[in-house]
């Protein structure tokens, strides 16, 4: 405005001069909203990008808290199914042992006598059996004898049933003594006993 004054008074220097004041004080303002501008932008750019470093920050804790969950999920299932497994296996291991030793104590009942506990009747005919085999492929022989108590009947009758199966007991024992490793006798029955001798 004072430039224009001055041009118009036809005072060109001071004219001058006065526009070279609003020129600078222009390019100062101008300067001054810019540098403003910038630093009000920086502020900005700042704070956006902290808040935007802190999002990716707060991302990369959850997903490293969910896959940490997931490792502490995925270790407590194998624990769990490694726990069952080795108490299924254990309880599989048992129960196969106890039938194992029920089919053994089963099969041990079913070829003993069982007031002597010597072989019985069914066991003594398998091993005349094996005996045979034997002797059809090796050519040796082996021999059997049946004998009984003579008078038994009497035992029982004078000294009761309870004597009688003391004698059975008594005269098993001696008999199981009396044979080879190799030998086998059962009790065939009643006062019946059969002896079975390998070669």
């Amino acid at each position: 405005i004072l430039a224009d004054l001055y041009s118009r008074k036809a005072d060109f220097s001071e004219s001058i001069s006065h526009l070279r004041k609003a020129s600078d004080l222009e390019k100062k303002l101008y300067r001054d909203r810019t540098n403003q501008t910038i630093s009000r932008l920086k502020i900005q750019y700042d704070s956006i990008k902290k808040e935007k470093q802190l999002q990716e920050e707060k991302l990369r804790v959850e997903t490293l808290n969910r896959n940490n969950e997931k490792i502490v999920a995925l270790v407590w299932g194998l624990l769990i199914f490694s726990i069952l497994t080795i108490t299924v296996l254990i309880l599989v291991y048992f129960l196969y042992r106890s039938r194992k030793l029920m089919t053994i104590k089963l099969n041990r009942l079913a070829r003993r006598d069982p007031l002597t506990g010597l072989r019985n009747r069914r066991a003594i005919l398998e091993d005349i059996e094996n005996e045979t085999i034997r002797f059809e492929r090796s050519k040796k022989e082996f021999s059997f004898i049946l004998g009984d108590l003579d008078k038994f009947k009497s035992i029982n009758d004078t000294y009761s049933h309870d004597c009688g199966d003391f004698v059975l007991k008594e005269v098993a024992e001696i008999l199981k003594n009396s044979i080879r490793m190799q030998d086998k006798v059962c009790r065939w029955g009643g006062e019946e006993f059969l002896f079975v001798f390998p070669e």
